[in-house]
């Protein structure tokens, strides 16, 4: 790490921001023929990062479901199937906010070169205990949280070093591509998964997915922030705590994350249990990566969707419409009976989804000044991602017990009910408040 880190700083030159932007914008908007919408890939090293992010998360969708579709094959539970699940994401939950302080106290290009290198590195080492029949459902749980443990300490710090590839003015547009390409990679990556894992095993999923990591291994290398990062010098402890006070003092950031902790609870753990509603369908690896892929291809038209009704609905309107879609799509879904039926309900499910956590993302960071964005995004992170495993296992403990069929459309009737009473009492408006925040008591 030392001798890397000393190359890396080495080799760093300042950078003369007009000239840089000049080179950068030579080709990005001419290419692709809409310089509002794709703005942000005029830039070079943009360019090159969310490249290589988008293969890379490919990769990653890929060993998801090849995780679910093992351990379920191994224990038929749909316990076990979420507690992978939870195993992967309750790290997030303990380490959230120590993550954020550390993204802010180190390189945030170093840690992630660190937790991108190790978690290829894991990748591989599950294609190895796949290949040599140890897969036991222990052996593989134990791996499952190593690499929850790393990713809890790369999501800070991915994203927040994303908006410095921009200029200022580009931050958004950069944001918005990088959730496109994510939900891109939800579409392809299953898909693919899918094939693969039917015709060439578990252990072939897992072999491309720790390749997949050095096409973001070489973005990480060779990009450059257009501006320094400040490293912070104040006790973490103290910077976790102002982030929690502003949180809480702030009436529309507090609904907001109340809102997107619902949902994590009851609704999002689907995309963990998909493997249990392709059992229950009778459909293989391939009804498995058809049901991903429907989710993610709605969670992509999610995004044209957004851009659609902003200009006619308000956020709150557009999160209220998200939650009610969500609520009753996991109802249709628990009715659903055969494979072609789950898919289609599926695509507007993901719309949902993605109409959903993309506002409630933009409110808290638009009523969030930048002294605390760090801090309370890592809350929301904690709240979204943090929150999802203790879904997922209970959804499959729940499952176990009554069926996927039933515990499902339990979890819609309670985002329709929030939706409802939350609308009617007028608590949502609080996400539209854009003015400047209120004053954080020490």
């Amino acid at each position: 790490m030392s001798s890397t880190a000393a190359r890396l700083d080495d080799e760093r030159t300042p950078v003369d921001h007009g000239t840089h932007f000049s080179e950068a914008e030579d080709v990005g908007p001419q290419l692709l023929g809409s310089p509002g919408a794709f703005a942000a890939l005029a830039h070079r090293d943009f360019r090159i990062f969310i490249i290589g992010a988008t293969i890379s998360n490919a990769g990653t969708w890929m060993q998801n479901l090849a995780l679910g579709f093992l351990m379920f094959r191994l224990t038929h539970s749909a316990f076990w199937v979420g507690l992978v699940g939870f195993t992967q994401l309750f790290p997030l939950a303990l380490l959230g906010l120590v993550s954020g302080a550390v993204a802010d106290r180190f390189e945030r290009r170093h840690i992630l070169l660190w937790t991108q290198g190790t978690l290829m590195l894991l990748a591989f080492a599950l294609a190895i205990v796949s290949a040599a029949g140890a897969a036991h459902r222990w052996a593989v749980l134990g791996l499952v949280l190593l690499v929850g443990i790393v990713a809890a300490f790369n999501v800070p710090a991915w994203q927040t070093l994303l908006p410095d590839l921009v200029p200022r003015e580009r931050m958004q547009n950069a944001i918005t591509l990088n959730s496109a390409q994510f939900n891109l990679a939800r579409v392809v990556g299953p898909l693919l998964a899918g094939l693969i894992v039917a015709r060439y095993g578990v252990t072939t999923a897992f072999v491309i997915n720790g390749v997949s990591y050095v096409t973001v291994l070489w973005a990480l290398l060779v990009v450059r922030p257009l501006r320094p990062q400040e490293l912070s010098i104040e006790p973490a402890l103290e910077r976790v705590r102002g982030g929690i006070r502003f949180a809480h003092g702030h009436p529309g950031v507090r609904r907001a994350l109340l809102t997107v902790a619902l949902v994590s609870l009851c609704g999002i753990p689907v995309m963990q249990l998909l493997p249990v509603v392709a059992g229950w369908l009778h459909a293989g690896a391939g009804g498995l990566g058809l049901l991903t892929g429907c989710f993610g291809a709605g969670a992509v038209a999610g995004a044209l969707v957004v851009h659609h009704l902003e200009k006619k609905l308000t956020r709150a309107q557009m999160i209220t419409a998200g939650y009610l879609g969500f609520g009753f799509g996991l109802i249709g879904l628990g009715f659903s009976r055969w494979l072609a039926v789950a898919a289609i309900v599926l695509v507007p499910l993901g719309v949902s989804f993605l109409t959903t956590v993309s506002l409630l993302n933009t409110s808290v960071q638009m009523m969030t000044p930048d002294a605390y964005r760090g801090r309370v995004m890592s809350i929301y992170i904690l709240c979204f991602g943090g929150l999802m495993p203790v879904g997922a296992l209970g959804l499959g403990r729940l499952s176990d017990a009554i069926g996927i069929g039933h515990a499902l459309p339990i979890g819609g009737i309670a985002l329709v009910a929030y939706a409802v009473l939350a609308g009617a009492r007028g608590r949502l408006r609080a996400l539209d408040v854009e003015a400047a925040p209120v004053s954080v008591v020490s």
